[in-house]
């Protein structure tokens, strides 16, 4: 299905008044990911949606003006930050929108327009560290190390924090992808629950039940592959991807999971203690990955749908 042009009659706001009002919108977020980091983050989650809500309502010409206004926002408060949000919010957010009017699915319009913004930019960084003859992004992690190591000095995240900071370098730019993601997620997901605001792009329900396509098998295949590697550039791709889509299938387990506690109605303060006990014990999240691949591979939410054990 295509995304047809807005239907104004329901939204009577006129595109002057939307764009400024998500203009607004979107400044106070920055204000407060820039300012207050806590909260920071649970507003960086919507980043995406002025922009998106106002192309929805209004076209491509009002995206662009809440976009660029946000960025001249960033320019005159902290220069890099703007070239952050275009890399972090504004590209990805158009690119989502072109998914949805080639008739993707919603959420695999997300996934797409995340991996060709990770994929983009790690392409791009790697001619702009030979030309620099510098790297920026360890320069970084190495001002964090001796923050650490001051801040922490004879604990053992001092004494670990050389391992740790190799690991944030080689999943870098995982951890960029999987953060431009859930902001596409939660915007995308508040759109349509806005009623009227989500007739053009699916219903809510097909959102969150989306099953991975059985051929990311293969970027899954070809990150164990590249982490074989000798190359440093090489590993830290194949690394960035393996984590990204590591996030991405242990998302589909989790929807599994809650899928089956719903099916099987099973008791409230058992699901508690289960999703509790995966947020003690982090490694159990490689066996949710685990989960959401078998998800893809035999479909287990259709089978238990349908009323039959799956195999």
């Amino acid at each position: 299905m295509n995304t047809p042009p807005a239907d104004n009659s329901s939204h009577p706001m006129s595109e002057r008044a939307l764009v400024l009002r998500n203009s607004a919108i979107s400044i106070v977020l920055l204000s407060i990911t820039s300012t207050i980091p806590l909260l920071g983050i649970f507003a960086g989650l919507f980043m995406p949606f002025p922009i998106l809500h106002t192309i929805f309502h209004h076209g491509w010409r009002g995206g662009f003006v809440v976009g660029a206004l946000s960025a001249l926002f960033l320019v005159a408060f902290h220069p890099p930050l703007a070239i952050m949000y275009s890399m972090e919010t504004f590209i990805p957010s158009l690119i989502l929108i072109l998914f949805l009017r080639l008739a993707c699915h919603p959420m695999a319009s997300t996934v797409y327009s995340t991996l060709i913004t990770g994929i983009t930019l790690f392409v791009l960084y790697i001619p702009f560290v030979a030309v620099r003859g510098e790297d920026p992004l360890w320069q970084l992690l190495e001002a964090t190390r001796a923050a650490i190591e001051q801040g922490a000095s004879g604990s053992g995240l001092a004494q670990n924090v050389e391992l740790i900071m190799h690991v944030a370098y080689n999943i870098a730019f995982g951890f960029f992808m999987t953060g431009v993601f859930f902001s596409l997620i939660c915007s995308l997901g508040l759109i349509m629950r806005r009623g009227a605001d989500g007739k053009h792009i699916g219903v809510l329900g097909s959102y969150f039940s989306a099953k991975i396509p059985p051929y990311f098998l293969i970027l899954l295949l070809a990150g164990l592959t590249g982490m074989a590697a000798q190359h440093h550039i090489v590993f830290m791709g194949a690394a960035s991807l393996l984590f990204f889509l590591t996030i991405l299938y242990a998302l589909q387990g989790f929807l599994t999971m809650s899928f089956f506690f719903r099916h099987r109605k099973t008791p409230l303060f058992f699901q508690v203690l289960v999703y509790g006990i995966i947020i003690l014990q982090p490694g159990l999240a490689l066996m949710i990955a685990f989960l959401g691949i078998l998800e893809t591979l035999l479909g287990l939410r259709e089978k238990m749908m349908q009323g039959r054990p799956s195999r």
